[in-house]
């Protein structure tokens, strides 16, 4: 499970989440403001399609970019494979260790 840096080089403002498909070239970026992590403690990322994902995060301070975490990843079954499962409905909003899947993008990432 990701947790936040300990000692940050200035305050924190926001965490980047980068996550893409295993085999696309295409990267997404979501952001977590420093506020919503505090009330959520986690991100989420929308509609994601079955399949095997990568993420990594890092957190943004006034002091600019932290480093990026070492990629972790994670797999959102087809419904098909958990019929029984309600939380898991059309396009997958899953739960992982590092993630909760559904933010909105913001532009300052």
């Amino acid at each position: 499970m990701w947790k936040e840096p300990k000692n940050p080089n200035g305050l924190t403002i926001l965490y980047e989440v980068q996550y893409s498909r295993v085999g696309d070239t295409q990267e997404d970026n979501e952001c977590v403001s420093q506020k919503q992590y505090l009330l959520e403690k986690r991100a989420k990322l929308r509609s994601l399609l079955p399949g095997n994902y990568s993420v990594r995060v890092r957190a943004t301070s006034l002091a600019g970019n932290g480093s990026w975490t070492q990629t972790t990843y994670f797999h959102v079954p087809d419904q098909r494979e958990y019929p029984n499962t309600s939380e898991i409905q059309g396009l997958a909003n899953i739960s992982c260790d590092l993630l909760y899947i559904g933010l909105p993008k913001c532009f300052s990432c």
